[in-house]
């Protein structure tokens, strides 16, 4: 069961805070299907990101299976994501280009330490590729014309 009781969020704007959340109330039963629609600005991505761990609502509670999702520290809360929620992007844009097809589409199963170890090798590809690996462990300062465009380029 996935309940959401008068759940607030408000986002500072150079003209003040903006409520984009205010009192949201709902239920839904395992295996539901629900759709949130509205106009932009009406807060459906930072309700789906406070539904996914990503944001905490400024107040209110969330719970999933009688866990008080809102109320997780940290470590337990990307723990819980890692379990229990996963997002969809509909953009082939946002699929990650170094791992494979596989690996996108069970992104949220992968293990973190595999993930690491991917984007460890990635970085030392790219360090060989554009030649800098002679300074990969040097500040900034050492890269000079050429040497500072590749690795912007590689970043």
């Amino acid at each position: 069961m996935l309940e959401l009781t008068e759940i607030t969020r408000a986002f500072r704007t150079a003209s003040g805070r903006r409520a984009v959340l205010q009192g949201i109330t709902l239920k839904a039963a395992p295996g539901s299907c629900l759709a949130i629609c509205g106009p932009n600005g009406s807060g459906k991505t930072t309700l789906l990101q406070i539904l996914a761990g990503h944001l905490r609502p400024d107040s209110g509670r969330y719970v999933v299976d009688g866990r008080d999702v809102s109320s997780l520290a940290p470590g337990a809360l990307s723990g819980w994501r890692y379990r229990y929620c996963s997002i969809v992007y509909a953009n082939t844009v946002d699929l990650i280009p170094f791992l494979s097809g596989y690996d996108n589409i069970f992104l949220a199963r992968l293990n973190p330490a595999d993930l690491r170890e991917r984007l460890d090798a990635l970085q030392e590809t790219l360090l060989h590729v554009t030649g800098l690996d002679f300074c990969a462990r040097e500040s900034p300062s050492c890269l000079k014309g050429k040497n500072a465009l590749f690795s912007t380029c590689a970043r």
